[in-house]
C-alpha cells in the first residue's frame, strides 16, 4: 500500500515537471543534492532509513529534467542559488 502511494506521489512529480523542457529548451536549473522533508511533516524513523525518499525523489527529478534538456547543477543550499531554482520539500508522507 505504502509503495503505490509513494509511485503515485512520484508520478504526480513527473506530470508536474514534464512540461519544463520544453519551457526551459536547453536552460540551467539549480536545486538541491536532495529533497528534504518539511520541518512539520512526521515521518517514522523506518521510513526514514529504509526509503530513502530525499535523495531518491532529488535524483529521479534530475534525471527527468535532464532528459528533457534541461541542464541541472546541484548545490547543498538553494537558499543561497541565482537563476532559475527548483526548490522542494516533502510535506506528507503516508505510509504504514
Amino acid at each position: 500500500m505504502y509503495k503505490a502511494k509513494a509511485l503515485l506521489s512520484l508520478m504526480i512529480c513527473i506530470l508536474c515537471l514534464s512540461p519544463v523542457g520544453s519551457v526551459f529548451g536547453k536552460d540551467r536549473l539549480t536545486m538541491g543534492t536532495e529533497v528534504p522533508f518539511d520541518k512539520m511533516v512526521r515521518v517514522p524513523n523506518n521510513v526514514r532509513m529504509e526509503c530513502d525518499l530525499t535523495n531518491k525523489l532529488a535524483n529521479y527529478i534530475q534525471g527527468q529534467l535532464e532528459q528533457n534538456d534541461v541542464e541541472v547543477l546541484t548545490v547543498d543550499d538553494v537558499a543561497k542559488a541565482k537563476g532559475k531554482v527548483l526548490d522542494m520539500k516533502i510535506v506528507d508522507v503516508r505510509g504504514f
